[in-house]
């Protein structure tokens, strides 16, 4: 047991999104190693189809265990978070994200002895003055009970040192995914013609996908605009998919509506399938803002073998290699995006051309190797 390395992955909830899959994922990889032991413990209710999609994991549930999430709220976090470290013995803990209503567990940690604590940073400091100021404490707070902040990618580390005095500073680690697993589940659906997609309502032959949550972060808006006039004229027919859920569904539907398209062909809502869907498309598109910190469905698309359109934003820069790997354009710009969607919706080639790169610059990003720079930082 002392040479036994007992990891702690505590999320404030566990809804299968971005965040949550990468400590999920993390858990898979950890479990390989027979000396580590990971736990899952999620700090706010749990949607009973994500504890499903949890539990029914075999390989995630083999050698660690599942700490049901329930809703603790300030000194009730911190209490039970003490009570499940040293029941458990933790000796590390992943907290993600990176926010104020994770305070109470990063206390409950210290005080229970646990002598490692990793903080994942996945976003950059907000650029409005009430966010900042609360950024800005809140790095001192953490700063103070000696975690070690983990950023990732070079745009997040930027931000939070220009902004922010962090003590105790890993090197990045980008986020990953399993790259492998990706591309043979859309290579399986796009040779099977996987019925056209997730539906086939709206009769098209290709379609352009996103893949994120409906909310202030991205800029779904651009892309409904944009998709909105380059489908027209066009001697193929072309539909959209928005995967993804959030506070800004029922607006963005209305926008959809009001531009002449359907919403119950667009809007796909959370799925567990995200392979294939990328597999039945035929474009990526990824419309976001300055607030986006990395973009795994980016490494997604890339890994799916894509061809990618991305906003010009430093995270997205980041990823994609400056536009090597796929076309930047600039964000928020409309009429930008109606001509780079008309160019590649109207030529196969470019889009072959495109998604060769895309794929190529995918396996850094794999799964493997962020697990491994994770677990360095876990066992030093």
């Amino acid at each position: 047991m002392s040479n036994e390395t007992i990891v702690v992955h505590v999320l404030d909830g566990l809804n299968l999104g971005g965040i949550d899959n990468l400590a999920c994922s993390l858990i898979r990889e950890f479990n390989r190693r027979h000396h580590v032991r990971s736990f899952l413990l999620s700090l706010s209710s749990t949607q009973e189809s994500a504890l499903n999609t949890f539990l029914s994991d075999s390989t995630l549930c083999l050698n660690s265990a599942l700490i049901p999430g329930k809703t603790w709220k300030g000194l009730n976090r911190c209490l039970k978070t003490y009570q499940a470290a040293k029941k458990h013995h933790f000796t590390t803990a992943i907290i993600y994200p990176f926010n104020a209503s994770l305070l109470p567990a990063l206390i409950g940690l210290k005080l229970a002895g646990v002598r490692r604590i990793l903080v994942h940073l996945g976003n950059p400091v907000a650029t409005t003055s009430p966010a900042k100021q609360k950024t800005h404490l809140l790095c001192a707070l953490f700063s103070a009970l000696g975690v070690t902040f983990v950023p990732c990618s070079q745009y997040v580390k930027s931000s939070l040192n220009r902004n922010c005095l962090l003590r105790r500073q890993a090197p990045i680690i980008p986020n990953g995914c399993d790259t492998r697993a990706i591309l043979s589940r859309a290579l399986k659906a796009r040779k099977q013609d996987w019925t056209a997609g997730p539906t086939e309502r709206d009769g098209a032959r290709r379609h352009v996908v996103m893949v994120a949550r409906l909310d202030h972060i991205k800029d779904h808006n651009t892309l409904l605009k944009a998709f909105a006039i380059a489908r027209r004229q066009r001697t193929e027919a072309w539909g959209l998919w928005l995967v993804g859920d959030g506070d800004n569904d029922a607006s963005l539907r209305k926008l959809s509506a009001e531009l002449g398209m359907n919403p119950q062909d667009i809007f796909l809502g959370r799925r567990h399938d995200i392979p294939e869907i990328l597999g039945a498309a035929d474009l990526f598109a990824f419309s976001t803002t300055v607030a986006e910190g990395f973009g795994i469905a980016l490494v997604e698309a890339m890994a799916a073998g894509l061809p990618i359109l991305a906003s010009d934003v430093p995270a997205c820069r980041e990823v994609l290699d400056q536009g090597a790997s796929g076309r930047l354009v600039p964000a928020g710009d409309v009429q930008a995006w109606v001509s780079h969607l008309e160019a590649l919706m109207e030529d196969a080639q470019l889009r072959i051309a495109l998604a060769k790169r895309s794929s190529a610059a995918a396996s850094q990003f794999d799964l493997s190797t962020t697990a491994q720079h994770w677990l360095r930082l876990v066992e030093a």
